[in-house]
């Protein structure tokens, strides 16, 4: 869909004049797109997103082995919030995918290749690595930074200013805080606030062991 298509559907899409959007990105209906965005080659956006000013999704990823060659993009689902100066990478081997009802708040970033999960909020100037998996319903604090191919579980909290550093093991519905990262406390309140069951619990569980299994072999 070209970019004169997408400005013609105003009905389904607000995007600024500033904003920079490559011809091969498919954009879906009911998104903002908001001044000096930079939006890149075969981004795909689904409905309902709002994009802020100057937010940055699936540029070249930030690696010296494929910034200047070939390399996949970004996968952005429904309903997130991408607030100004967010950076969004593009993949190297698959692409990034942000999930559904996300929300990436002021200067964060997400790395090449990262997994954001559904109802996943990432707060302002919270840094990860490339290849990084965060779960469904994780929240990470103001200035989290994590280290790269980490598995951040379900519901899982991050303290602000928490370091994840490599290796660290932060399993679903805790809440870890500190530098380096030390469990402080379960996360009762999104066992309660979610209606959370020991069948999703279990799921999640499962789900976490998977990946975390997968990223360290």
């Amino acid at each position: 869909m070209s970019i004169s298509s997408l400005r013609s559907l105003k009905h389904a899409n607000y995007i600024h004049p500033t904003a920079v959007i490559d011809e091969s990105a498919i954009i879906g209906e009911g998104n903002y797109i908001g001044p000096y965005c930079i939006i890149g080659k075969d981004v795909v956006i689904g409905n309902n997103n709002r994009l802020e000013a100057h937010c940055s999704i699936g540029m070249p990823p930030e690696h010296r082995d494929f910034w200047k060659s070939s390399y996949k993009s970004v996968v952005i689902g429904n309903d997130c919030i991408i607030r100004e100066y967010a950076t969004v990478n593009s993949g190297t081997t698959t692409n990034t995918v942000i999930g559904n009802n996300v929300s990436l708040l002021h200067a964060c970033y997400v790395a090449h290749d990262c997994i954001v999960g559904d109802n996943v909020t990432i707060s302002g100037n919270s840094a990860m690595g490339g290849h990084c998996i965060i779960h469904e319903g994780a929240n990470i604090g103001l200035n989290v930074s994590i280290h790269q191919y980490s598995v951040i579980g379900h519901y899982a909290m991050l303290g602000m200013g928490t370091v994840i550093p490599k290796k660290t093991k932060i399993e679903p519905l805790n809440t870890y805080v500190g530098n380096p990262a030390r469990f402080l406390k379960p996360n009762q309140y999104a066992v309660k606030k979610y209606n959370l069951t020991v069948l999703d619990i279990e799921r999640f569980n499962k789900e976490f062991a998977a990946n975390l299994s997968k990223m360290r072999k």
